[in-house]
């Protein structure tokens, strides 16, 4: 994921050693960014308004708000991006700013403290979208401004400066990676990048069968908006969209969808699809919108359809009753498989309670005939395998089988106490009791 660390750059003013810096120039942007992905970048001024009052010099006969001129390289037209000006909506807070040839309205923000002045601030807020990846510049930015110790006044011109001094102000530049799109795009991808919505309406409410009319597709979000290609034609089930055109609306992009009614009976339009490349997410998701309600009525009597309409209805029964007759089949065999499985089921129970009195048996045999101890303890860990489900016999495991089968605590504590004797005499030690290892074993089989 794109992480949205910022990386700052700042330079102070290089005025005369008896002057001390009365201007501050920060750019701020991201680090990384997707191709086609829009970010911000932020310039943020800060002037000694006070100090400006009584020494700047003009530069401009154009009117402006701040007493300096700002150079901002990137703003120049690139095939690796498209830089446009964020507008400021603090209609009581702009400053006007002059950069290149250009006046742009800043936003004024609350004045901040530095060694002991007052320096006012102006923002400019830029969208950047970067149009090829790769690692990009973003170069310094240049704030000029003139200022002078000494003024006079004359006769015509006013207050002149005497000893006038042009000064720079220039932040550190930085980098900009762009992260390629990845190549797994879905076919129907048509270039979107970033957060986006997809809303459809329609001012119709019901429609007959041949019968036309407009829905609305409206994609709102964050990304490259300005950039997607006007959306297909979408392929909707017994609907069919004759055409698509584009309605220019401010911060959206808007289609309006001509549609066409073919099947009776339906009460809504699907909802239409569009795919982004989500770059938090970092992978491609396809949006749908809500459906659109609609109720198709039958064709008006009457009313005679053109050749290619009625076509369009035909092929939409066709499939319709094709589309059935291949779910009836589907769900047959998915019956049989469910049929199958619970016979399968079935017979895998009646072998494993087959089993499991068989293990019984041989347990009920090797208590009473010879007492062989490692007879006697291997079908007594046959019998608690099959209890507990199957498998080799293992410890702790077979345990929490048991246990997981409903095997109460003590009746759970006499089984391993009798497998360790058991254990115990495979290597010289007592069998223990032949019917308390019975009891013990039955009960647990009966209670399973």
């Amino acid at each position: 994921m794109v992480k949205s660390g910022f990386v700052v750059a700042l330079l102070l003013a290089a005025l005369p050693a008896q002057e001390e810096a009365r201007v501050f120039v920060e750019v701020s942007a991201n680090a990384a960014a997707y191709a086609s992905q829009p970010l911000e970048v932020v310039i943020l001024v800060s002037y000694d308004a006070a100090w400006f009052e009584e020494h700047g010099v003009s530069l401009f006969r154009q009117r402006v708000d701040v007493p300096f001129h700002l150079d901002v390289p990137w703003l120049l037209a690139s095939p690796d991006r498209a830089v446009s000006v964020v507008p400021c909506k603090a209609e009581l807070a702009i400053a006007r700013v002059a950069i290149g040839d250009r006046i742009v309205a800043g936003k004024r923000l609350l004045q901040v403290q530095r060694d002991g002045r007052s320096y006012e601030q102006i923002e400019l807020r830029w969208r950047w979208l970067p149009l090829a990846d790769g690692v990009h510049k973003i170069a310094p930015v240049t704030v000029r401004f003139a200022y002078a110790n000494e003024f006079r006044e004359h006769l015509l011109r006013g207050r002149e400066p005497v000893d006038q001094q042009d000064q720079r102000v220039m932040s550190a530049g930085s980098e900009l990676r762009v992260l390629p799109i990845p190549k797994d795009a879905p076919s129907d991808w048509a270039g979107a990048v970033g957060q986006f919505a997809i809303l459809a309406t329609s001012g119709g409410e019901q429609v007959h069968v041949g019968e036309v009319f407009q829905v609305e597709v409206t994609i709102v979000g964050e990304g490259n908006l300005e950039r997607l290609a006007a959306i297909k034609p979408p392929v909707v089930d017994g609907f069919h969209v004759q055409g698509v055109v584009e309605k220019r609306v401010e911060n959206a992009r808007r289609f309006v969808l001509d549609v066409l009614a073919l099947r009776p009976g339906l009460t809504e339009m699907p909802g239409v699809s569009f795919v982004t490349f989500a770059p938090l997410a970092r992978q491609f998701a396809t949006l749908t919108s809500d459906p659109v309600p609609v109720r198709v009525l039958p064709q008006r009597p009457g009313v005679a359809l053109s050749k290619n309409v009625r076509e369009l209805i035909d092929e939409d029964a066709a499939s319709q009753e094709a589309g059935m007759s291949a779910a009836v089949i589907r769900w047959g065999f998915i019956a049989l498989m469910v049929f199958g499985l619970l016979l399968h089921r079935r017979g895998r129970a009646r072998n494993g309670k087959r089993a499991l009195h068989d293990a019984v048996h041989e347990l009920r045999l090797a208590t009473t005939v010879g007492g062989d101890p490692e007879r006697t303890a291997e079908a007594f860990e046959r019998v608690m395998t099959r209890v507990a489900g199957g498998g080799p016999f293992s410890t702790p495991s077979i345990w929490k089988g048991l246990q997981a089968r409903g095997v109460a605590a003590e009746g759970l504590e006499r089984l391993r106490a009798l497998h360790a004797e058991l254990d115990a005499a495979r290597f010289g030690g007592p069998l223990p009791d032949a019917e308390a290892v019975m009891d013990a074993v039955e009960t647990v089989v009966a209670a399973c």
